[in-house]
Formats: C-alpha cells, sequence, structure tokens
C-alpha cells in the first residue's frame, strides 16, 4: 500500500513538473518571439533558394573565375561559397529595386485610397438604390437593404480607411526598423544556407548504416515537398498579383499598385487564395469603370487565373505534393487555420505534404520487409515439401 502511494506521489509530482516546465517554455518562446520569427524566416529564404545555389554549384566555369586570378586553365564547379554569394547578392538587387520602384507607389496609392475610401463608400447606397430599382424592373423580388445594411458598410469604410492610413504611415515611419530586419534574416540565411547541406551530410552520417538510404529519402522528399510547394506559391503569388495590376492599367483605374500587392498575398494562401484574388479588381473597377467594363474586368481575371493556375501552375509545382489529393489538401488548410491561424493556413499544406511523404516511406519499408517475410516463408515451405517428398521415397 505505502509503494503505491509513493508510486502516485512520484508521478503526481513529474506531472506537475512537466507542466511547471511547459509553461516556462511557453513563456520564453514569448519573450523570444521575435529572435524565434527571424530565424524562422530565415532558414525558410534559405531552404526555399537553396536548390538555386546547388543548381549554381553545378555549373562549369572557367578556373580563373573559380580561384579568383587570372592564371589557370580549364573549367571547375563553381565553390558553393561563391554559388551562394551570387544567389543572395541578386536577392539583395531584387529587394532593392523593389524598395526603390514598387514600395513608395504602393505606400503612396494606398494612403490616397485610405483618404478616398469614405467617398467611395458613400457612393454604396446611390448604386444599392439602382440595383435595385433594376432588379424591380425586371420582376426580381429582393430587397437589397435587408441583404446588408449599407449605412453599416459605410461606416465599416470609414475606418477601414482610417486604419489604411495608420498602418501606411508606421509603415513608413519604421522603414529603418524594417531594413534592419531584413538585412539581418539575409545575413543569417546566407550563412545557413553556406552551411546546412553539410550539417546535414554529418548529421545522416552519424545514422546506422541501414538507415541512412531512407534518411536521405526522407530530406529529399521534406526538400520537394516543403520547400518546392513554397516556392511555387510564391511564383504564382508574383505572376497573378502582377497581372492582377496589369488589368487594372489595361482599364485606366487607380490603385493598381494596391491590387497587385493585395493580389499576390491573397494568392500565398493555397487553395482558396486565388479565388480571394479574384475580387478586388472587381471592387475598385466597380467605383471606377462602367459596368460593361466591370463584366470585362471580370473575363480577364478569370483567364488569368485560368492560365496561372491550370497552365503555369502545373508546370511550376510538377510533383511537389507527390500525388496530395484536392480533399487533404483543403483538410490541411482548415486544420492549418484551425492550429496556427494565418501561418497555419499558408504552411498547412506543405506540412501536410511532409507527412505524407513520411507515410510514404513508411509504407515503401513495410512492403519491402513484408516482401522479403513473404518471400522467405515461401522459400521455407518449399524446402519443406522437398523435404517431404526425399523422405516419402
Amino acid at each position: 500500500m505505502d509503494n503505491k502511494l509513493f508510486r502516485g506521489t512520484v508521478i503526481v509530482l513529474l506531472l506537475c513538473g512537466l507542466a511547471f516546465l511547459t509553461e516556462r517554455a511557453l513563456t520564453l518562446m514569448a519573450a523570444l518571439s521575435e529572435p524565434i520569427l527571424l530565424f524562422f524566416l530565415a532558414w525558410l529564404i534559405a531552404f526555399v533558394l537553396g536548390p538555386v545555389a546547388d543548381t549554381l554549384e553545378r555549373l562549369r566555369v572557367p578556373r580563373a573565375i573559380a580561384v579568383g586570378r587570372l592564371a589557370g586553365l580549364g573549367a571547375v564547379r563553381l565553390p558553393r561559397i561563391l554559388a551562394v554569394a551570387l544567389v543572395y547578392l541578386g536577392l539583395a538587387l531584387f529587394l532593392t529595386l523593389v524598395g526603390i520602384l514598387v514600395v513608395p507607389v504602393v505606400a503612396s496609392q494606398a494612403l490616397e485610397l485610405g483618404r478616398n475610401l469614405p467617398a467611395l463608400a458613400a457612393q454604396v447606397p446611390d448604386f444599392v438604390r439602382e440595383l435595385q430599382a433594376e432588379l424591380l424592373r425586371r420582376n426580381i423580388n429582393i430587397n437589397l437593404e435587408q441583404v446588408y445594411d449599407v449605412q453599416t458598410f459605410v461606416r465599416q469604410a470609414a475606418d477601414y480607411g482610417a486604419s489604411l492610413i495608420r498602418d501606411t504611415v508606421q509603415f513608413v515611419t519604421g522603414v529603418a526598423t524594417i531594413i534592419a530586419n531584413i538585412i539581418a534574416i539575409l545575413i543569417i540565411s546566407f550563412y545557413i544556407m553556406l552551411g546546412g547541406h553539410r550539417l546535414g551530410d554529418q548529421l545522416i552520417a552519424q545514422a546506422p548504416p541501414q538507415y541512412r538510404e531512407q534518411i536521405e529519402y526522407l530530406r529529399r522528399s521534406v526538400g520537394s515537398s516543403f520547400g518546392g510547394f513554397v516556392r511555387g506559391q510564391i511564383i504564382l503569388a508574383l505572376v497573378y498579383g502582377v497581372g492582377a495590376g496589369a488589368v487594372c492599367l489595361l482599364f485606366g483605374l487607380n490603385y493598381a499598385a494596391v491590387v497587385a500587392v493585395v493580389v499576390a498575398l491573397l494568392a500565398l494562401l493555397p487553395f482558396i487564395g486565388p479565388m480571394l484574388g479574384f475580387i478586388p479588381p472587381l471592387i475598385i473597377a466597380a467605383f471606377q469603370a462602367p459596368w460593361w467594363a466591370v463584366l470585362l474586368i471580370a473575363l480577364l481575371m478569370f483567364i488569368l487565373q485560368t492560365l496561372v493556375y491550370n497552365v503555369i501552375g502545373p508546370k511550376v509545382f510538377g510533383e511537389t505534393l507527390g500525388g496530395l489529393s484536392p480533399i487533404l489538401v483543403l483538410a490541411a488548410i482548415v486544420l492549418g487555420i484551425r492550429v496556427s491561424g494565418l501561418w497555419g493556413a499558408l504552411f498547412g499544406v506543405p506540412v501536410a505534404g511532409v507527412i505524407y511523404a513520411m507515410i510514404a516511406l513508411g509504407y515503401r519499408e513495410f512492403s519491402k520487409t513484408w516482401h522479403v517475410n513473404r518471400q522467405d516463408l515461401q522459400d521455407l515451405q518449399d524446402k519443406g515439401c522437398a523435404g517431404d517428398g526425399h523422405g516419402n521415397r
């Protein structure tokens, strides 16, 4: 009896200690959330751009370029550090051009939109009345004011406009902090990409020899599913956003740069992002263009979405998700949103692809073992039958 009481006391104390340590760990993570986020973004950049550096490293270049001197003949592979340096030099140049050419335009248009949003929202009651009258002329009895309170929409639009102005001003005034964080992320990411492969090879070398092939296969699968999916999402989001901005410019609409950024950000959400990205150009067009132009913009957006996600998308993604069905993709998005909110929506699908790859690896190894064991059992049965035949003779 005393022994049972002692064991129960120990278990209770261990559970209390575990709860205390968990609470302390969560508090520490909350306190270190900013550096953790910086390291995560740095790792993500290195993970996404890693294949680009690998491709550059496999290129054959003149020996003089590789060793940094004028003498030398022949061609050699580009050193890893030069390949990584070229990748980050290109990334830094791209970010610099975006900061000089794109960010000021987007910030200016966002401020203008924030100031004009209440005036645009004030046009909604007239638009609703005209639409209501048109519906009644066609004997369609729908009370639009019961569907949505127009005055509430106008008040909300004024609040959104003020919030947009405030957020834009905060972004502009915090440019120095943003630049410092970007530089820190790029430096950390550079060293992660530079030494990540070597560290991975060293860890695999420490594993038992019979498991190294499976671990290497799992590493390739994770790189293909997670990294490939994130790379594909970024590429398609950029194309979709630029295309939406071009459609707005084609019809002479204002705020084309803001629309392009919003559509690109929405397109980062898997599965539902492209459908949500369809909406901003139509909303802007409804306030600035006649109804026939709105219909044409809707048609062009549909064509753009079809080209990006049905023509370009399969070429970009390839076999990234390893046969993950649309139902599993949707389930991954819903579960990701439920567990981690926006981050879960962004990374739920690639995480599901990693889990799918792990399950596929386990099934492959199980099938291989099952086949071997079954073959051994069949061989034993054949030998037993042969022995029985000799014995009967």
